[in-house]
């Protein structure tokens, strides 16, 4: 049973029932309407302090302001999505779609009858007494087992529907739709930065154009490489998003790219020059999204332009960056392309801060994040430049992020010493995820896909993400965490929330069960980013969801924020849908 609902008109004065009509529940309650835009915010009555204070938490623990009036669908919707247990929700509303002043609207969550809702409401008429003499809309919501707490991720879930071809086809239309009308909208056309080239990074928590525009290699190629596999997904949409990517090649070739000694340019200022921010700092993971973007963009677009921008970044790290000792690369550069193995002196290379790299890891150090992001790099190149070198450095990387930084029983270490001895720090659970779609794409590109070792660690990192990292309560996964504990960051971070639908969808995919164990999984997560980690209004996502609900400071675009990981787990979320149900289809017409 998700809801039972009753709509009520109250009078303020004495808080009575005045009529009383029926609400049949909503189909979606437990899977609210995306399109939903109520100003829930939560306030503590005790101590007067207005904010994103958990419900909980405030005092007493059953007040609620709205700041915004709602209609009674907008209403059951945010609570459904605020709902923790068992108990009746009354909420008195304005009735006006305007912003009430004072806010006049109570929460009253200790009820568990309507008969004691409204005693609890006649109790508390003192909260409503500056508010003006009126009617107000009731909306008193019996949610029965909305989220049952402890529940396991694999638990059966009777709002979630069954894995069959028409579930696919559905779903699959309905991530369509949200891609193409919403969140690309919000990248394309209105980044791109005309007058200086390339794309433009900074976008407010209200929708409006920010002043930190810097260009960064990685938001620059991850800009390209989302157009680009726009492209290759939607071949109907090519000729609207081929532009944006000539654009982003030109802008990565001719100012990205340091013409005097080779190499990406870390960051640069809106102008193309460089910093003291970044100085002329080069770095390891920075090139390998170059790299990415430029040999996806050819992929796309047959550029031959694009082509020699990945092969002349792979050469240059070739020249520069690979340890012939030990394997792998080393990280962090100096401009003409010598490693930097140990703290620079201040001002070297014309950067500020010394103590970290550019990605933040110790210099002379390696690293899970560069290390993954280059074997993402190198198995695009090799798609389409099938070069033997390439394959020889894609063997290399690939070994060494199965075989070395993933670890049992599921996770990864983050830095390691330059012969791969592991520095003991947390397990990221999006970096977990990420990776084992990562290994399995590599292995496909490699012709190694149903190698069985490379299936058992894919799996069992996004095992141990979900046993460790997964929220069992809402859905979606934590921040971080160790190997044999809950996690102890528990934010949700865009990037990790899409990379986790991906790789449950590939889960689910490689290994069906008749539970449908990644199924439930897939779908309780995508629910959780759809309800929670999408802007109700503006389409992009929330950079990070806590328990007090979306962090609505932060900026929606920023250098380390673009559209790269939702945009691509949303193509590859729908591509993976419709082959299941091509494959479901064909498996109930032979039956």
């Amino acid at each position: 049973m998700p809801f039972v609902a009753a709509k009520c008109l109250l009078d303020r004065e004495n808080v009575t029932l005045l009529q009383s009509q029926a609400v049949p529940a909503p189909q979606n309650a437990a899977f609210p309407c995306r399109q939903t835009s109520c100003g829930f915010r939560f306030f503590s009555h005790a101590s007067g302090r207005k904010g994103k204070v958990c419900c909980r938490k405030a005092t007493p623990p059953s007040m609620l302001c709205c700041r915004t009036a709602c209609s009674p669908r907008e209403t059951i919707d945010a609570f459904a999505r605020r709902k923790r247990d068992s108990r009746l929700l009354v909420v008195l509303c304005s009735g006006r779609r305007h912003p009430a002043h004072p806010p006049a609207h109570t929460c009253l969550s200790r009820s568990r009858s309507m008969a004691e809702a409204f005693g609890l409401v006649r109790r508390r008429k003192s909260r409503l007494a500056s508010t003006k003499p009126g009617r107000y809309l009731a909306i008193l919501v019996l949610a029965v087992s909305v989220v049952a707490g402890g529940r396991s991720a694999f638990a059966a879930d009777a709002s979630i529907p069954k894995p069959t071809a028409a579930t696919y086809t559905e779903l699959a239309d309905h991530l369509e739709a949200y891609c193409f009308e919403r969140l690309l909208p919000f990248w394309y056309p209105r980044c791109v930065d005309r007058e200086h080239g390339g794309f433009l990074p900074h976008i407010r928590n209200d929708n409006t154009p920010g002043t930190n525009n810097d260009k960064t290699i990685v938001f620059q190629a991850r800009m390209t490489w989302t157009a680009a596999a726009v492209m290759l997904h939607a071949p109907d949409r090519a000729d609207t998003f081929r532009p944006y990517v000539e654009h982003g090649i030109t802008f990565l070739q001719s100012t990205m790219w340091d013409e005097r000694d080779g190499g990406f340019f870390w960051g640069l200022d809106r102008g193309g020059n460089p910093t003291p921010r970044y100085g002329t700092e080069k770095h390891l993971y920075g090139t390998s999204f170059g790299m990415y973007a430029a040999a996806t963009a050819y992929r796309a677009t047959e550029s031959p332009e694009a082509l020699k921008l990945a092969q002349a970044a792979f050469r240059w790290l070739e020249t520069h960056a690979h340890d012939p000792s030990y394997g792998g690369y080393f990280e962090a550069y100096h401009r003409s392309g010598r490693p930097i193995l140990e703290p620079p002196k201040p001002g070297t290379n014309g950067r500020q801060n010394t103590e970290r790299d550019l990605l933040g890891t110790p210099y002379g150090y390696k690293s899970m994040n560069s290390h993954i992001h280059l074997l993402e790099a190198l198995t695009e190149l090799y798609r389409v430049w099938p070069d033997p070198g390439v394959r020889r450095r894609l063997d290399e990387v690939f070994r060494i992020v199965r075989d070395k930084i993933v670890v049992e029983p599921g996770c990864m270490n983050l830095y390691f010493t330059r012969d791969w001895r592991a520095v003991p720090d947390h397990d990221s659970f999006g970096h977990d995820v990420e990776t084992a779609y990562l290994l399995l794409e590599a292995a496909e590109v490699m012709g190694l896909g149903h190698d069985p070792k490379t299936l058992s660690v894919a799996r069992s990192l996004v095992d141990h993400a979900l046993r460790y990292g997964w929220d069992e309560e809402n859905g979606g996964f934590y921040d971080r965490g160790f190997a044999f504990q809950p996690a102890f960051a528990r934010e949700k971070i865009w990037w990790t929330q899409a990379e986790g639908l991906n790789a449950l969808l590939l889960m689910h995919e490689r290994f069906p069960d008749p539970e449908a164990a990644y199924w439930n999984a897939f779908y309780r997560q995508w629910r959780f980013i759809e309800t929670h980690q999408i802007h109700p209004l503006y389409g992009e996502w929330y950079a990070t969801v806590t328990e007090d609900g979306p962090d609505e400071a932060a900026d929606l675009a920023q250098p380390w924020k673009g559209p790269y990981h939702n945009t691509r787990a949303i193509l590859n979320t729908i591509e993976r849908l419709r082959r299941l149900a091509a494959k479901n289809g064909q498996a109930t017409d032979t039956d």
